[in-house]
């Protein structure tokens, strides 16, 4: 467990593009989960494993 990590402000960015709230906080839940626990998100929703993808590797 992790107690820091760094999201870049492309992340947020393609977070507030995602077209509901509901789907925004699943993304932010999934990359503070991949963060600080190291659990790999998964979505059934195809435009938040988008961010998923685009986020993670910046996370390493």
């Amino acid at each position: 467990m992790k107690e820091s990590m760094i999201i870049y402000e492309s992340a947020y960015k393609a977070i507030n593009y995602l077209p509901d709230e509901r789907l925004q906080l699943e993304a932010y839940k999934g990359l503070m989960e991949y963060g600080f626990y190291g659990i790999i998100p998964e979505s059934e929703n195809p435009f938040v494993n988008m961010v998923f993808v685009q986020a993670i590797p910046s996370m390493r």
